[in-house]
């Protein structure tokens, strides 16, 4: 449905921040109110400062990516905040092998999760994280400084294949689960809300 399409060069750490400018350039700006941006710049914020520059981001600002993809800065807001989460810690032991995920911390799409084992290691950026199972949903929502207004509730699936057993494989909207699930998840999103807007 779009009226064009530009293909650039995507690896570990998202879009080629080069080839994406690059294409933007490509653009008369003036016909467009802002640029609205989806996965591929978790890694890579600055790249969205650059953005900013050339048109106005409808989405998160990159202070704000910045934080929620830092391990070290988001987890501490959630301990801060009482909120649940999955344990994360960032050096190798023995309970790693069964329990703990790796993750990248600038990773989308689930391509960047792999099982923990005594074999596995570390690459830059990585981080283990407690496996817990269970169902994987999610809160979509809008916010301010202060109020959140909720868009709804979603759950993710999984495409697992040999080499990306935690592969995204799609998310259903209008996810049904229990009301204090989703009062915990909305009183999460309000929590850091108040935190990044206070911080920022």
């Amino acid at each position: 449905m779009a009226d064009k399409a530009i293909t650039v060069a995507y690896g570990r750490r998202g879009f080629d921040a080069d080839g994406v400018l690059a294409a933007v350039d490509t653009l008369n700006l003036s016909q467009f109110a802002g640029f609205v941006y989806g996965s591929g710049f978790e890694a890579q914020p600055e790249l969205l400062v650059k953005l900013a520059a050339k048109l106005p981001l409808i989405g998160n600002c990159p202070d704000t990516v910045a934080a929620v993809k830092t391990p070290a800065v988001f987890f501490a807001a959630l301990q801060q905040l009482n909120i649940n989460h999955p344990g994360v810690c960032y050096a190798y032991s023995e309970t790693h092998a069964n329990d703990y995920l790796i993750k990248f911390a600038g990773g989308s799409g689930g391509m960047h999760i792999r099982s923990s084992n005594s074999h596995a290691c570390l690459l830059a950026e990585d981080y283990y994280q407690q496996k817990i199972n269970g169902r994987p949903v999610s809160l979509l929502f809008f916010a301010d400084k202060h109020h959140i207004e909720v868009i709804g509730f979603n759950e993710q699936w999984l495409s697992p294949s040999v080499v990306a057993p935690f592969r995204y494989g799609g998310a259903v909207s209008n996810a049904e689960f229990s009301p204090s699930v989703q009062q915990q998840l909305i009183n999460a999103a309000q929590k850091l809300t108040r935190i990044w807007f206070a911080g920022s």
